[in-house]
């Protein structure tokens, strides 16, 4: 029978945050796409338009418009009443008092008067903010980005980009809204529907990715001069006698060292998707464990530390200026120190190193609750303490590595 022992030189692994980390929001986010502010003390002329630029209808009931002054302080707020649907591409117009603005009737009417002031902001919200915006001198901004600097005079409307083709939403009030001095008819839900066709914004993903579980295998030296010749259908260059990486570390073998076959090692990445609301208990759980590690040499039990070290690229929608663009973070290290301790029992038993921890352990905040991300790990090595056994200072060299062993 041949032992064969093979290292894994490029392990990538994709661990799914978020199947069940959904948060309590929306399913769905329309927009606001035009305001317009009192005409003449008409507050038939004061209405909020909103547009459903998803791909499926989205039920508003409950959610609410906050109105409020330049200082961001709450000024009066609307609820859309229960039963509120507004399809794909359809509008919904919310306007003040006599339930008409600009001669469309209006989908929601709110009897409070002169909400949308010169200068102020308001913002569309069910659980936590869907949109938001404000004009004129509000300061400090509490819509999205840089507030639209003008002023919204009487009967002028701030119109969203592309408001009747495709909204544009850079998440910057600035850049997407335009003062029309004049004005703009509203839609409705009677309106003709907004034909745009929704960007996809998102990134692939899998259904599930966790646990995650790799074997440890000693990392040997790479073949440089070979020497020999791998017997057939694998016939390729090899260098003889193999070398481990580590100059400090190893393990039981009787062909090498007298001593039994003892070791073992082993690494388990697992996503604890937390309960909704209240503390944030989401997290990656790591645990490590290589059992008879010994001293080279004397074949002492090893009292040093290990570094389980891997490269995370994680791709989520924590990015930009408001958090929420989708996009590919650098290759970030990920690493843990693994304390190693004598067996104490018999002689033919090196010590075992060992550490249970989580990403959030080691990077408080790393695993935001309700917020869904890949996170790539690549390949995870396990160095040694060096000589000093201390796992933080240099140098350090290769102990193990993802592998697997065939009896």
């Amino acid at each position: 029978m041949k032992t064969l022992i093979a290292r894994f030189l490029g392990l990538s692994a994709l661990v799914s945050m978020g199947l069940a980390f959904l948060a309590a929001t929306a399913p769905a986010n329309p927009v606001i796409t035009a305001v317009t502010a009192t005409s003449g003390g008409d507050a038939q002329e004061e209405w909020v338009e909103l547009s459903n630029v998803s791909s499926a209808a989205v039920d508003l009931s409950g959610w609410q418009i906050d109105f409020r002054l330049a200082s961001c302080a709450l000024l009066d707020s609307v609820t859309v009443p229960a039963g509120t649907v507004v399809n794909s591409g359809a509008w919904l117009l919310v306007g003040s008092d006599e339930a008409v603005a600009n001669g469309v009737p209006a989908d929601v009417v709110y009897p409070q008067n002169d909400l949308i002031r010169s200068a102020g902001a308001l913002s569309l919200s069910f659980s936590s903010i869907a949109d938001a915006v404000d004009w004129g001198s509000s300061i400090p901004s509490c819509g999205e980005g840089t507030a639209e600097p003008q002023l919204l005079s009487s009967g002028a409307s701030l119109v969203r980009a592309g408001r009747s083709s495709c909204p544009q939403d850079t998440n910057d009030n600035a850049t997407d809204f335009d003062l029309v001095p004049g004005g703009v008819a509203p839609h409705s839900s009677a309106s003709l529907p907004n034909t745009c066709t929704p960007a996809f914004t998102g990134y692939v993903r899998p259904k599930s990715a966790t646990p995650l579980r790799v074997a440890l295998v000693p990392a040997f030296q790479p073949c440089t001069s070979p020497n020999r010749t791998h017997g057939p259908p694998l016939a390729h260059p090899s260098c003889n006698p193999p070398a481990v990486e580590s100059a400090h570390l190893t393990l039981g073998a009787p062909d090498v060292n007298g001593q039994p076959v003892n070791a073992s090692g082993s690494a388990r990445y697992a996503v604890h998707a937390g309960a909704p609301g209240g503390a944030d208990d989401s997290d990656v759980g790591f645990t490590f464990q290589f059992t008879d590690v010994r001293v080279q040499g004397t074949l002492a039990d090893y009292t040093g530390e290990l570094r389980a070290t891997t490269v995370a690229r994680i791709t989520d929608r924590l990015n930009g200026p408001a958090t929420s663009d989708p996009a590919t973070v650098t290759d970030t290290p990920f690493g843990v120190t693994v304390p190693c301790t004598p067996t104490g029992g018999p002689a033919n038993l090196g010590a075992t190193c060992a550490v249970t921890t989580s990403f959030d352990a080691v990077t408080p905040g790393a695993i935001p609750e309700g917020k869904r991300a890949v996170w790539e790990l690549a390949q995870l090595k396990v160095s040694d303490g060096g000589s000093d056994g201390d796992a933080d200072t240099a140098p350090n060299t290769l102990f193990a590595t993802p592998g697997l062993l065939v009896p």
